[in-house]
């Protein structure tokens, strides 16, 4: 079910260097790629600015299992990663999805939008976080 707030739902997907950034319309039924947060230090001051600019009640982050469904290494850097964010917004709702294929779906979506590899690199997290989102949306549509 989709969580019961009334603003936006914004999705992470969190990287080392970028932080994929994508948020729904208001009525919870699409999903629009932002522009991706650089990983700096200051990146959980600038995800504050963009829920607070979004209105966004609840933030669904990526949690990457592998293809077994296992939790490994990087599904632990996302549950610190969410961890971190709840710490510095406690008032912000967070669920963590599995997003198994998200950025081989993005990939295929740029390149078939004709966004060539080399430009894919700076759209690339923010494409992942929009299906990470759409695919969130869907399912727990009412």
């Amino acid at each position: 079910m989709v969580a019961s707030g009334v603003g936006r739902i914004l999705s992470l997907d969190p990287g080392s260097v970028r932080i994929g950034v994508a948020v729904s319309d208001r009525q919870r039924t699409m999903a629009f790629p932002r522009a991706f947060i650089a990983v700096d230090g200051r990146e959980l001051d600038a995800l504050q600015a963009v829920i607070g600019e979004e209105d966004a009640t609840l933030v669904v982050i990526g949690m990457p299992k592998t293809l077994s469904g296992a939790e490994g290494a990087a599904a632990n850097t996302a549950t610190a990663f969410a961890s971190r964010l709840a710490e510095h917004i406690p008032t912000i709702e967070i669920l963590l999805v599995d997003e198994r294929f998200t950025t081989v779906t993005a990939s295929q979506k740029l390149k078939g939008n004709g966004v060539s590899q080399r430009e894919q690199r700076g759209k690339i997290d923010s494409a992942a976080a929009a299906v990470l989102l759409q695919t969130y949306l869907d399912r727990n549509s009412q």
